[in-house]
């Protein structure tokens, strides 16, 4: 009889649990104090080492500050803000949703960074000498792109990547790239240099240099004087001959 009893709590403790909602993840925040190593707590506004990042987690590394990393971060779905300088010596892995934005900082890898989410440099330098595998997307915006080691635009070999190089952006590329994704110059007066990648061709905007804006008083001034030539082009062909008299 016990037995009987029980066994319709047990069923209905189980339906309970697997019905309850499930705790969110708490975002949380890492912000670097000082130029060491990303592995030593004392690194970190509040002594923790953010190797794991979920949805919402942000790491900041201010301006000024540099911050060698000799581990694997993997990234699955926050944000890491490079304001100052990133060194790695060990491994990145941006995963689908991960942002990685270089705010006017630099990024140099002498590791490996795998990126199936998405890379902002806005205005920065990322500097690769080892390997990096895109199969996300990277933007090029108004930054340096120095590739002096390998760029493979694809990850996995299954992976194809994006490389948009936009208003401003410049890619240097003194070592090798490999092209099965695309890389699209958007920007009509942005530059790539270097060797051609193989696989696909990049695919180039024609230039069309804008013209600058004048201020308004010298659009009077020119306005002024196209109206006083073409008056003067008139006037002379008005005035009478008086030489036969």
């Amino acid at each position: 009889m016990g037995k009987i009893i029980i066994l319709p709590i047990i069923a209905a403790f189980i339906a309970i649990v697997a019905f309850a909602p499930q705790d969110a993840h708490a975002a949380t925040s890492y912000t670097a104090i000082s130029s060491t190593s990303w592995n030593i707590p004392g690194t970190w506004l509040g002594g923790v080492v953010p190797t794991v990042l979920g949805p919402g987690d942000t790491v900041t590394i201010p301006l000024g500050l540099t911050v060698t990393n000799h581990l694997t971060i993997t990234n699955n779905g926050g944000t890491i803000n490079i304001q100052g300088t990133v060194v790695n010596m060990g491994a990145i892995n941006n995963k689908l949703g991960g942002i990685i934005n270089i705010i006017g900082g630099t990024l140099i890898n002498i590791g490996n960074i795998n990126n199936l989410g998405i890379i902002n440099n806005n205005g920065g330098t990322i500097k690769n000498i080892a390997n990096i595998n895109n199969g996300g997307t990277i933007n090029n915006n108004g930054g340096t792109i120095t590739n002096l080691g390998h760029l493979s635009n694809q990850y996995n070999s299954n992976t194809n990547g994006i490389i948009h190089n936009n208003s401003g952006g410049t890619i240097n590329n003194p070592g090798s790239i490999y092209n099965p994704g695309t890389i699209i110059n958007l920007n009509e007066c942005a530059f790539i240099s270097g060797n051609t990648p193989l696989v696909n061709p990049i695919t180039f905007a024609t230039c069309h240099p804008s013209i600058p804006d004048f201020p308004f008083s010298y659009s009077l001034v020119i306005i002024f004087g196209a109206v006083a030539a073409v008056y003067m082009g008139i006037r002379q062909k008005m005035i009478p001959n008086f030489k036969s008299f």
